[in-house]
């Protein structure tokens, strides 16, 4: 069969799937007060759907209030100005404990947040006098610098409640460095900052009809009768599902060696982050070594000035005395702070992959266990018995031996995690200290203030600023760094999970009995065509047993990854038979067909366009892979064609009407005639 290609002629098809993607981010906009209707495609009847009723019941906020987001963030400050947003059930004078809890309970994010660490508990934080209502003389009481919950730091909110809050359960209730940007991104979340306000009505889908043509993707035939040679068509089609793939969809086309690679390169990038993360806090970091030199600069120049004051003022000297061995203390104290800091940031990065670890044991369990569960549901017969019963008793044993490894990995998570509440027992004793040692430091500072010389307290003042500075910058450093690890930490997962993914299809498969594949071989032994009288070269070409090969034909054609059941493992053999009898590497219509489904590099290019894959003009001679484009092509020809004949034909002619011509009708007829059908 010869094949000629109009390079002029361009199928003008788009995949369904992206077809609707397409609609979609076409579909008219429509306002929050203005209705639309949409057509029922199942009762092809009108409903009117409103948009401004179905957002009746949702919390409303004025974003323009809620300045979280961190494009909104000033001087280290976040905007808190929600908790003296009033509901018209809460007078102008403050707010009381049934409107705060009305206020937060109408999200559901916030209320579990709030509910974590309880409703009273954290109304009491800010109801100072007790009156059942936050004011303005209550927030001054938290701190006189603030006359609103907006003057806050982030780092003072932390303070207050971790000095403040009660909190029967000591396990996760207290806010700490390493979990407030976490409750910052929980409330960013709750509040929808950064969702839009518009919504859209989906048109029905239509999917476009072929040009008209002929042509087709493959060869006819291989020996005997074939089909008639196509007219002109390329196959050329729109390649929009490539780019629309995601770095997620990508991972799912990698091999497991290629996962594997993936995996390093993430890791290597997380190792980075925490790198990062440790030079903030030893103090390397480029921003906070140049924050912290500055600033010892300016210590420098005001103890200098210090000193030479308290020669001649005996009330100054008193108070650098009393200063020096408060700052020796503190700097002690600050120094085993920020070790403890950095072991318990140590201890995190450890129990995060124990954890992940446990994840990806436990999907491998439930894998087992679904395996173990379908093996237990075959009926037995003598011919299956012992094999299944063989299956079962390794599935348990493999079962078995993965449940003691995650409770081997849960002990040692127990212990790190342990190890980890002594560590921030710790750091809360070293914490408790150093607000004395400030405390203290503060009053020196205040009574120098106002004993010392202009110059000394000029000096004083601009330490004081860079010292402030110092500690914001280092702040900041910590947040960003964090949130990168994060990021490298979720990515690592995510590869994780789709190895562990891989791994368990593969072990799937190897536990598995598949009963459709004896049925299989049963059916095509029945046949007595060609298909089956070659059939072992078939075996030999992919090099598996005549059972391994009926195994993998089945899943080709049932899995929804593949051929989605639009055509039978005995019909596929039929037609790989009737297009290169079974001979991977075979050539025809003049060196544009080549393997096992006879591939044109259109064909190729179209499998591709159609499902984001990356096959190339050399994979038409790999079996494997020539059958996994077959499977996939035949799946495309069924959605546009909807019976097995009219596929066959459209996969030989390369157009949906292929069924209405000579070649296609001949080609249909030369494939079950290998079957005797």
């Amino acid at each position: 069969m010869t094949f000629e290609i109009d390079k002029t002629h361009k199928l003008n098809e788009t995949n369904p799937v992206l077809l609707n993607e397409q609609n979609e981010t076409q579909s008219q906009t429509v306002s929050k007060n203005e209705k639309e209707t949409a057509i029922s495609s199942d009762e092809n009847e009108f409903v009117e759907l409103s948009i401004e009723e179905e957002k009746e019941d949702e919390f409303e906020l004025d974003i323009e209030n809620i300045r979280i987001d961190d494009t909104d963030i000033e001087d280290d400050k976040k905007d808190t100005s929600s908790l003296n947003q009033t509901n018209d059930k809460t007078d102008n004078d403050g707010v009381d404990l049934k409107g705060f809890k009305e206020f937060i309970s109408k999200n559901e994010k916030i209320d579990e947040l709030a509910s974590k660490y309880g409703y009273d508990e954290v109304f009491k934080l800010f109801d100072k006098n007790g009156d059942g209502k936050i004011t303005k003389s209550d927030i001054e009481k938290v701190n006189p610098t603030c006359e609103t919950l907006e003057d806050f730091t982030p780092g003072e909110i932390k303070k207050f409640i971790n000095n403040n809050i009660s909190s029967a359960d000591e396990d996760n209730s207290k806010i700490t460095d390493e979990n407030f940007d976490d409750i910052v991104e929980k409330l960013k979340q709750a509040f929808n900052t950064d969702n839009t306000q518009n919504q859209s009505v989906q048109a029905p889908v239509q999917t476009p009809s072929y040009s008209s043509g002929g042509g087709g993707y493959s060869g006819g035939g291989y020996g005997g009768s074939g089909g008639s040679s196509g007219g002109g068509g390329s196959s050329s089609v729109s390649s929009a599902s490539s780019n629309a793939n995601s770095v997620s969809n990508e991972t799912n086309e990698m091999s497991l060696e290629e996962l594997e690679q993936e995996k390093q390169t993430r890791e290597n990038t997380l190792s980075d982050a925490k790198d990062s993360l440790s030079a903030v806090y030893d103090e390397t970091d480029e921003d906070v070594k140049s924050a912290k030199e500055d600033m010892d600069k300016k210590e420098e120049e005001y103890n200098k000035l210090l000193e030479n004051e308290a020669e001649t003022n005996p009330e100054i000297k008193a108070l650098k005395e009393e200063k020096d061995e408060n700052d020796e203390l503190l700097k002690e104290n600050e120094e085993n702070i920020k070790t403890t800091e950095s072991d318990i940031n140590d201890k995190e990065q450890e129990i995060w992959e124990q954890t992940d670890l446990i994840t990806n044991l436990e999907s491998e369990l439930s894998s087992l266990k679904g395996t173990l569960s379908e093996l237990q549901s075959i009926e037995t017969t003598e011919e299956n018995k012992a094999e299944i019963d063989s299956k079962i008793s390794n599935v348990q044993s493999q079962i078995d031996s993965k449940q003691n490894e995650i409770d081997s990995a849960n002990d040692k998570l127990d212990s790190l995690n342990e190890e980890k509440d002594g560590l921030e027992t710790t750091l809360d004793e070293l914490n408790t200290k150093n607000e004395e040692y400030i405390e203290t430091r503060d009053r020196i500072e205040k009574e120098i203030s106002e004993k010392a010389s202009e110059k000394t307290k000029e000096a004083l003042k601009e330490y004081q600023d860079k010292r402030t500075e110092y500690e914001n910058i280092k702040t900041e450093r910590l947040d960003d760094e964090k949130a990168k690890v994060e990021e490298a930490q979720n990515s690592v997962e995510e590869i994780n999970a789709k190895i562990t993914e891989y791994k368990n299809k593969e072990q799937e498969k190897e536990n598995g009995y598949n009963s459709g594949a004896e049925e299989f071989l049963s059916e095509l032994e029945a046949t007595g065509g060609d298909a089956w009288n070659d059939f072992d070269k078939l075996c030999s070409t992919l090099g598996m047993s005549r059972e391994e090969t009926a195994a993998y034909l089945t899943n080709l054609c049932e899995s929804e990854e593949w051929a989605a059941g639009c055509i039978d493992p005995v019909t596929l053999c039929a037609q790989i038979r009737q297009e290169s009898g079974y001979v991977a590497d075979i050539v025809g219509d003049g060196g544009l067909a080549v393997g096992l489904g006879q591939f044109h590099e259109c064909a190729v290019e179209e499998v591709n366009n159609q499902y984001g894959t990356n096959y190339t003009s050399a994979d038409r001679s790999d079996p494997y892979k020539a059958l996994e484009m077959m499977a996939l092509l035949l799946k495309y020809d069924y959605s546009k064609t909807g019976d097995t004949n009219s596929m066959l034909a459209m996969y030989n002619q390369g157009n949906p009407n292929g069924i209405n011509t000579s070649g296609g009708q001949n080609y249909v007829k030369a494939v079950m005639s290998r079957i005797n059908r």
